[in-house]
């Protein structure tokens, strides 16, 4: 009740929760729902991106015989998650994008894609450690 009468913020699944019981307290069956809400495309391999960031609750509410989705969070949240990526996102997309890789690799058994993944993994880090080991 204090997310609806006082505060009137909160997540996404604040926002679900009290419309799908709103709804239903009306009479109209809801649901509570739950996914990705997708805003951002990638250059390099020309697919939407999907981060844990974009997960989002929203409703489904059943209207003149449809089901149709309804979302009471506020557009903002799309900004405000944006905001809070932070400078290490490009270097978590391009190891997830990596590891992503290599699964489908493993999983194709395509040993010449694992050797480039792991060249492309493997090589600077054993730069790095060889140039450490120099210097110390």
């Amino acid at each position: 009740m204090d997310f609806l009468l006082r505060s009137k913020s909160g997540h996404c699944e604040y926002f679900a929760t009290a419309t799908t019981l709103l709804l239903r307290a009306s009479g109209i069956p809801a649901r509570y729902a739950t996914g990705f809400a997708i805003t951002e495309r990638s250059e390099r391999e020309n697919a939407w991106i999907v981060r844990q960031r974009h997960a989002h609750a929203w409703v489904r509410a059943y209207v003149n015989g449809a089901w149709i989705e309804i979302d009471t969070t506020p557009p903002s949240w799309f900004a405000i998650e944006a905001e809070d990526s932070g400078m290490w996102t490009t270097v978590t997309d391009l190891w997830s994008w990596l590891r992503f890789r290599a699964s489908q690799a493993w999983a194709n058994s395509d040993e010449r894609q694992l050797l480039i993944i792991a060249l492309v993994v493997v090589f600077p880090f054993a730069l790095w450690l060889a140039w450490r080991l120099y210097r110390s």
